[in-house]
């Protein structure tokens, strides 16, 4: 994966071939465990790790500065009882309620105290992504329930995981976005964001980091990923695959299995049947 140690030459080649050639409708996350063989948590837990160590995000890290000091905003507000004073625009019909239920104060005003409110759908995508980081490095801190992604990865990739989950940690806790609810936004919100005239350079950069933190891998995380026993058997897959597909095979995958014009692979790992005909 980014930033771990890189497939021995020629051993990632066939497991490539058959990322390359997979049904682009099928979530990644699914053909990344039938093909390499790692189980779901390790697969989910790659991916994290493969976004936080990813050039998208070390380019939305390295601009936060910037950002947080012209993070986009809208004004909110909310009632606010004062008494000798008038502090925002007066609401008169809560000011008459008011004053009724203080024996006619005359002195009493309902304000709409107005602020600056940080709580939108880049904001939270924002948030989203920091918290996505800084839960890469917890994972690999935990003691128990590991997926066993730390044996796959250098000293020095550890170190820079955890690097990366501090600083997003920092920028998390900071006054404008502390308060502020982690999510991804739906389609509206997506095409609200991308419409935004509000630093044009900076929504990019921030689309960008959300792009590959639903879809973090490439095909050489995927090689790194496979382990021994799935390498060994993809070169003959890749053939088996092209006899029956043609050079344009598409691999399809369903559950854990995967299949191509009716033949069908499950890794030895998922105790299923190796090649065979569909239907048989």
């Amino acid at each position: 994966m980014t930033g771990g140690a890189a497939p021995t030459p020629g051993s990632g080649s066939a497991t490539t071939l058959l990322w390359e050639h997979r049904d682009r409708r099928v979530p990644p996350r699914v053909v990344v465990a039938a093909l390499t063989g790692r189980s779901p948590a390790l697969v989910e837990d790659a991916a994290r790790i493969t976004f936080a160590l990813s050039g998208e995000f070390d380019l939305l890290l390295g601009g936060m500065p910037e950002r947080v000091r012209s993070l986009p905003s809208h004004l909110g507000g909310e009632p606010e009882r004062m008494t000798h004073s008038v502090r925002g625009p007066v609401m008169w019909s809560e000011t008459m309620t008011a004053r009724a239920n203080s024996f006619g104060g005359e002195d009493v005003f309902v304000c709409r105290s107005v602020r600056r409110d940080f709580d939108c759908a880049a904001n939270r995508l924002l948030v989203w992504m920091l918290e996505r980081t800084v839960s890469a490095a917890r994972l690999l801190r935990r003691t128990t329930r590991r997926s066993g992604i730390e044996e796959l990865l250098d000293a020095g990739t550890l170190r820079r995981v955890e690097e990366v989950g501090a600083a997003s940690r920092a920028w998390r806790h900071v006054p404008r976005l502390a308060g502020i609810t982690p999510g991804l936004p739906d389609r509206l919100e997506l095409r609200r964001i991308r419409r935004s005239r509000h630093d044009r350079t900076g929504t990019e950069v921030l689309l960008a980091a959300r792009n590959k933190a639903l879809q973090p891998f490439g095909a050489r995380d995927v090689a790194a990923l496979a382990n021994r026993s799935a390498t060994a058997e993809h070169e003959a897959l890749v053939a088996e695959f092209r006899r029956v597909g043609g050079p344009d095979f598409v691999v399809s995958c369903v559950g854990r299995t995967l299949e191509c014009s009716g033949v069908k692979w499950r890794h030895g790992d998922h105790r299923g049947p190796r090649t065979q005909p569909a239907g048989s």
